[in-house]
């Protein structure tokens, strides 16, 4: 499916299948709050992960609970790239500011 992330009544981005909404939150403690709203836009199937299946995970079976961390940690790494990528796509001067520092 398709969904929509959006914040502040702006379209922020567009997931589809395979992406992770939610991610950064596994790495926060206490209550930072919701920054985004997912609305999908087609028939959409979510896995739910809660916080205490990932503690579970990390008792029971920590090397499991690694590659977990480790899928998210990618998962932001490239939604990072993706971001970086688009904003020196619009603005050039920034990358070429960004490598002097």
């Amino acid at each position: 499916g398709e969904v929509h992330g959006e914040a502040g009544g702006k379209l922020i981005e567009t997931l589809g299948v395979g992406d992770v909404i939610g991610d950064r939150g596994f790495f926060f403690t206490g209550n930072s709050g919701c920054r985004a709203t997912a609305i999908a836009q087609t028939y959409t199937e979510c896995i739910i992960i809660s916080p205490d299946i990932v503690a579970m995970l990390e008792q029971e079976e920590p090397k499991h609970a690694a590659r977990f961390y480790r899928g998210l940690a990618t998962a932001i790494a490239v939604r990072l790239y993706h971001a970086l990528a688009n904003m020196y796509a619009q603005d050039p001067g920034r990358a070429a500011a960004a490598t002097r520092k």
